[in-house]
């Protein structure tokens, strides 16, 4: 054997008079030191062998020492560390805020609504002289027929709005042959007995014919004929100021013969009271023509195609019944109410039954109705349209309309003005529709619409107050056209197909509104939408104070291009999926845009907030975006161990969703879902929380950003996440900055366990998190064109059943990591793996790899051609291995590495190394510390590369070991020994088991 110097490969950084470190060697022959103590470290369990035998011959004093050492030897201190450069501890996160959360507690946030407003319920009082009934749950309703509608005998009789029964008009009727009392109010009274002879008008010498009365009165004005209780085969054409006065409504008849009009007034006022017209086949019974006033009081209108006409003309009309009103030619025709050309009808306190088409039709001219009932008509009840209707006015007050063949009301004309308040529709077939060109306004203020097939169809401004639908087959409320709605307390429930919808460029105001029970599970509903007309246009919705529940389909749906709706203060819950496989609270697709302002969702089948196509699985290419703006949203998703797939909020086919403060809680499935070419997510103050697995056992991920979408969050929070936190695959672009993720430590699935997982393609760049316990790893990159970029990242607590690393590059992908922290972690702190995979680092703190019943817990190390550089590394309290690689070409170069103390596994498994290559591996470090590894301080097998500079290894049993044949002045370079039992050992010690 010959001597070899070792100055160059070792130094004395610290010995006492400059000696050497102690140097008890020889040298085999090829030169390779054999260290003469060997100290008992045990077998390696399973791993690799150098094949170099341990020697205990020679005495230090065998070894020459080296050259370079001497009188010229620079001093040194023991007390120095090598020069180098510690890692930065991670900046913490910035806390997520949430404004309105009460506290920051999980269990608060799954509760937490943002919705400052309440939704006042409509009320239709004060109702008198209408009973008001107030219902269970404080609804207020003015309730025309509080103990059920009668069905009245006789044609005089009605059940008229507001009272208790049946009532009959006009007066009792008197003895044969006598006339009612006439109250004549210093007019000229002139009485008449059907077929009296030879009379004067007196009641001792009456005129035997209604012609032969007037024809007496000449002039005079105002008059009154008093009619006995007969029936008048006459058609009577009314002078000016002249009132008939019948004897009772079931006596006195005015029934002329068939062609022929049973009242005409043609100028001037006049009046009919207290008496029936029976009009037969006649098409019009009592006519008002221009420039006349008719008033009617306790007047029974029977038969007849038009019963009471305002052709010009006005009719006040008070205790009336307008019944069976047939047209002669046509039994289809028939109408009570007619105001046309300017005529004018006001009617108080009337019954208008079983016309053969409507009850009252409008055209230009004014109809108002007060305390009047509208039943069994063939057609609408009212309808308006008729005749060319301009500057038209309908007023309403206490009507209720039941049993109607088409439309409660009906208008297809412009210029119209509708005021109607406190009007019940019950049972219409076709429900209560306006439809109208250009009219100026409609006003709709308490109204109850009920188990009608169709609601309220608008097509001109409007303004609703206090109105309640239900049980309506259909939608019930549409408006469209490019005009204004107002809409202020509105309750709708059981609507069959829409609740409220809104389209082509109409602009809808709405306030207090609660939707309740819309579609079913054969029907698909939305509770509100805005959906495009023939034109492809949207309107405008701005919704405040609602509450949408119980709807199957879409909550709220906005659907069209250039539609564009705002919701605040708004709760959606309940949303079910329906026939469509639907069930999203809230949903803007195909170009429309959604703000929502403290909004809550709540239970939604399959997604709290949706944009984009309908189709989560399968979205359509090519769609157009929609956007949804969040402020101040709560999504609780309610998922349970029996239901799908439930999720906050899905972006996809380009759609955009940005906001903050975002609660999402109780998903299944993926909580927040971003997919497709251009579709985007930008969120701040985002907190997610208990996203589990539903009943098909797909794995909860709190975030999943794929197909070419993008995503910016900034001050996340993630809690109790089953299965992963984000997952970016298929070229997604992500950046999260200030984010604190965290799941329970249930074992996931077998794609679980990540924190943010980045695969095929995708590009992650994550500023300052926090995360723990995830049992396969924190960070995760995996695949070609993959790149993440860490930096102030800690990651703690790795789950005790954890099988992984918390930072983990494999199969190609690209980790840049700045300032990292791991603590307690169980497997390892980072592993780069596969051909391809490259990791930068800059500043990564390791501690206490390997808690938990673990059976290794390294520090840093690459495997199967993965690389690792960079610097700045502390590694404390690991099992097995500190830094190094394994596996052939896998390569770690790596400066200002701080290695404290390497624990063995376990019992019988020794292998406790501080920096070691295996397996054909390549390792390079310069500037470090390694101290406190209880099998050795640096390891290096047969086949690897090692290589150690500017560094000091001590308090070990073994400095380094290395195969023989090595030649150590390609391994050491000005590396220092302190406290070894051996400081170089030139054959085997146990090297830790490659992980799986």
């Amino acid at each position: 054997m010959r001597a070899l110097a070792l100055a160059a490969v070792v130094a004395c950084m610290g010995c006492e008079d400059a000696a050497l470190v102690g140097i008890d060697a020889r040298v085999d022959d090829q030169g390779i030191q054999v260290d003469a103590t060997t100290p008992d470290l045990g077998t390696s369990d399973g791993g690799e062998t150098d094949g170099g035998a341990l020697d205990s011959g020679s005495d230090a004093s065998d070894a020459e020492p080296p050259p370079e050492a001497g009188p010229d030897a620079p001093p040194s201190d023991a007390s120095l560390r090598p020069p180098i450069e510690s890692p930065s501890v991670p900046a913490p996160p910035e806390a997520a805020t949430v404004d309105w959360l009460t506290s920051t507690d999980y269990e608060t946030a799954v509760a937490a609504s943002p919705v400052i407003g309440a939704v006042d319920p409509p009320s239709m009082g004060p109702c008198a002289p209408w009973p008001e009934v107030t219902e269970t749950d404080g609804l207020v309703i003015c309730e025309p027929f509080p103990g059920g509608r009668d069905s009245c005998l006789g044609a005089e009789s009605a059940h008229f709005p507001g009272e208790s029964a049946c009532s009959t008009v006009g007066t009792a009727c008197p003895a044969s042959g006598r006339w009612a009392d006439v109250t004549a109010g210093g007019a000229t009274v002139v009485f008449v007995r059907r077929g009296a002879a030879g009379g004067n008008g007196t009641e001792a010498s009456p005129y035997g014919t209604i012609a032969a009365a007037l024809a007496s009165l000449g002039t005079a004005s105002p008059a009154v004929v008093a009619l006995d209780g007969a029936t008048f085969a006459e058609s009577i054409e009314l002078p000016p100021g002249v009132t008939l006065w019948g004897a009772c409504p079931a006596q006195t008849i005015i029934a002329p013969p068939a062609g022929m009009r049973a009242v005409h007034l043609l100028s001037g006022s006049g009046g009919l009271r207290n008496l029936t017209v029976s009009q037969g086949t006649t098409d019009e019974a009592v006519v008002a023509e221009s420039g006349s006033s008719l008033t009617l009081d306790a007047v029974v209108v029977r038969g007849g195609g038009h019963q009471i006409v305002a052709h010009g003309g006005s009719v006040l009309g008070t205790n009336v019944i307008a019944r069976d009103a047939v047209r002669a030619s046509d039994a289809a025709q028939g109408t009570a109410i007619v105001a046309r050309e300017g005529g004018t009808v006001a009617l108080t306190r009337a019954a208008l039954t079983s016309a053969a088409r409507h009850a009252v039709a409008l055209g230009r001219g004014s109809v108002t109705l007060t305390d009047v009932s509208i039943l069994r008509t063939g057609a609408e009840g009212i309808y308006v349209g008729d005749f060319s209707v301009v500057d038209s006015v309908l007023t309403a007050r206490r009507v209720v309309i039941e049993e109607t063949g088409l439309g409660a009301l009906f208008s297809n004309s412009g210029g119209l003005t509708f005021d109607l308040d406190r009007v019940v529709v019950r049972d219409c077939n076709g429900g209560f529709f306006i439809l109208s060109g250009a009219g100026p306004s409609v006003v709709l203020s308490r109204i109850l619409i009920e188990d009608t097939p169709g609601g309220i169809g608008l097509a001109m401004p409007t303004r609703l107050t206090d109105v309640v639908m239900r049980d309506v087959d259909g939608a019930c409320l549409g408006a469209w056209n490019t005009f204004d709605y107002e809409l202020t307390r509105l309750r709708f429930e059981r609507c069959s197909q829409f609740g409220i919808r809104t389209w082509e460029l109409s602009r809808m105001i709405a306030n207090d509104v609660d939707v309740r029970d819309v579609g079913s599970a054969s029907v698909r509903g939305a509770a509100i939408e805005v959906t495009q007309g023939p034109d492809a246009t949207g309107g405008s919705l701005r919704l405040r104070d609602a509450h949408v529940s119980g709807t199957h389909g879409v909550g709220v749906d906005i659907h069209t291009p250039l539609a564009d709706a705002t919701l605040t203060d708004v709760v959606v819950e309940g949303t079910r999926s329906g026939p469509m496989n639907e069930g999203y609270g809230i949903r803007a697709s195909d170009g429309a845009e959604l703000t929502l302002d403290g909004v809550s969702v709540i239970d939604s089948e399959r997604a709290g907030v949706a944009a984009g196509n309908a189709s989560v699985e399968a979205p359509l290419p090519g769609r157009p975006l929609g956007a949804v703006s969040l402020t101040n949203v709560a999504i609780h998703a309610r998922a349970s161990a029996t239901t799908g797939a439930r999720a906050c909020i899905v972006a996809a086919d380009g759609a955009h969703v940005s906001g903050e403060g975002v609660v999402c809680t109780e998903a299944s499935g993926t909580a927040i879902s971003v997919m497709g070419d251009g579709s985007q997510l930008e969120l701040d103050d985002l907190v997610v929380t208990d996203v589990g697995r539903p009943g098909d056992g797909e794995p909860g991920v709190a975030v999943r950003v794929e197909s070419g979408a993008a995503a910016t969050l900034r001050r996340t929070a993630w809690a109790r996440v089953s299965d992963l936190g984000l997952l970016a695959r298929d070229d997604a672009v992500v950046t999260i900055e200030d984010a604190t993720l965290s799941r329970p430590g249930a074992e996931p699935g077998d794609e679980g366990g990540r924190g943010i997982w980045v695969r095929e393609g995708s590009v992650v760049t994550v500023e300052r998190l926090a995360t723990e316990t995830w049992p396969r790893a924190a960070l995760d990159a995996e695949g070609g064109g993959v790149e993440l970029i860490a930096t102030d990242v800690e990651v703690l607590a790795g789950n005790p059943m954890a099988t992984g690393a918390a930072f983990f590059a494999h199969a190609g992908a690209t980790l840049n990591l700045t300032a990292g922290a791991v603590r307690s972690w169980r497997e390892a702190a980072l592993r780069a793996s596969g051909p391809g995979t490259d990791v930068v680092i800059d500043g990564l703190i390791a501690e206490g790899t390997g808690v938990g019943p673990a059976l290794f817990g390294y520090g840093v190390f690459a495997t199967d051609a993965a690389r690792i550089t960079g610097g700045r590394v502390r590694v404390a309290g690991a099992r097995g291995l500190a830094v190094g690689t394994f596996g052939a070409e896998a390569t770690l170069v790596l400066g200002d590495v701080d290695v404290d103390g390497v624990e063995q596994p376990l019992p019988g498994d020794p292998a406790a190394t501080g920096i070691g290559a295996y397996g054909g591996g390549d390792v390079r470090v310069t500037r470090f510390l390694v101290e406190g590894a209880q099998t050795a301080g640096a390891h290096l097998v047969a086949g690897s590369v090692l290589e150690l500079s500017s560094g000091r290894i001590g308090t070990t049993p073994v400095g380094i070991a290395v195969p023989e044949g090595s030649p150590l002045e390609s391994v050491l370079f000005d590396v220092e020994f302190r406290d070894c039992g051996t400081d170089v050992l030139v054959g085997s010690v146990p090297q830790p088991r490659r992980p799986d």
